[in-house]
């Protein structure tokens, strides 16, 4: 289980800081990380990713909200081999903590053996720190530092900006390959119409988490895992015309599972987009498209 440490407290930890915000933890940050790896392991320290629970200021993330949510950030940075995520509120207060302040806190509060971050990283209040002062820093007290440079696909940089951007439009195989895993959301099934069982295709519910950008309306391929056996579904991710619903839901039919899933937690994988949601004329043809839908993730 990964271990969560707060940015303000004292910790008798040796350990690699890994800086960035890490909405999505996409191919470059996964370079970031597994260079904050050899070092941790050269110095027998732990592997610490550092990344924001919350934005308060709605700074960081605007209205759209975040790629991953904080517990989904969690959860892939464990499956990368973080030990431990070192989280701060992006709150006023953090806002305006200099530049020195926040790399020496950091130093106060571990025992630091090295520090990696992305060419492009900045930090404190007005964003005045970069990777050259922290260079400075490390220097000055024995500290590793590495820095990652900068990635490109096609002649441009990985982005968490261009990843929305993809997601936002559908696209998900393609941001896929540069979030290194599908893209997924995870959260606790509720109780939704029960209209789905009714017609022969009972989903599992899950509500947009508010803090989670929302992704392309529409029916996607998707699998998830139940008791460590892979399920194949399809994802319906948006409102329901068919039946006059507005609430934001990710509706996943599993294909080939039978069992009540309320209350709990499941992670869904999206693999494909395939088509967006459409108004129905009748449950009979809603019944068709799903059925097909159904034959084309077989």
């Amino acid at each position: 289980m990964i271990k969560e440490l707060l940015f303000d407290k004292q910790y008798d930890e040796k350990i690699v800081i890994a800086l960035g915000f890490f909405d999505c933890i996409h191919i470059a940050h996964i370079e970031l990380l597994k260079k904050a790896k050899e070092i941790a392991d050269r110095f027998g320290a732990k592997l610490c990713m550092f990344t924001f629970r919350s934005d308060k200021t709605g700074i960081l993330y605007g209205n759209e909200g975040s790629v991953l949510t904080y517990e989904e950030r969690l959860q892939k940075a464990e499956r990368l081999g973080v030990d431990c995520v070192l989280f701060a509120d992006f709150d006023e207060r953090f806002m305006n903590i200099s530049a020195n302040d926040f790399i020496f806190k950091i130093l106060n509060n571990f025992e630091v053996k090295g520090i990696v971050c992305g060419f492009d990283y900045t930090f404190g209040k007005n964003a005045e720190g970069n990777s050259k002062t922290i260079e400075d820093i490390a220097q000055k007290n024995g500290i590793i530092f590495e820095v990652i440079k900068k990635r490109e696909f096609c002649n441009k940089k990985i982005s968490t900006t261009d990843i929305k951007i993809l997601l936002k439009g559908g696209e998900i195989k393609t941001a896929n390959v540069f979030l290194a895993e599908p893209y997924f959301i995870s959260g606790v099934v509720v109780e939704g119409r029960k209209v789905g069982r009714k017609i022969g295709f009972p989903t599992a519910n899950i509500l947009k988490n508010i803090e989670k950008m929302p992704i392309k309306y529409g029916v996607y391929k998707t699998f998830t895992y139940i008791d460590g056996k892979v399920y194949k579904g399809i994802t319906n991710f948006g409102n329901a015309p068919t039946f006059n619903e507005n609430k934001m839901l990710f509706e996943t039919h599993i294909d080939g599972f039978s069992g009540n899933l309320y209350g709990k937690r499941l992670t869904i994988y999206f693999e494909d987009y395939l088509r967006p949601i459409g108004k129905f004329s009748s449950v009979d043809e809603l019944k068709n498209r799903l059925t097909k839908d159904l034959e084309s993730i077989r």
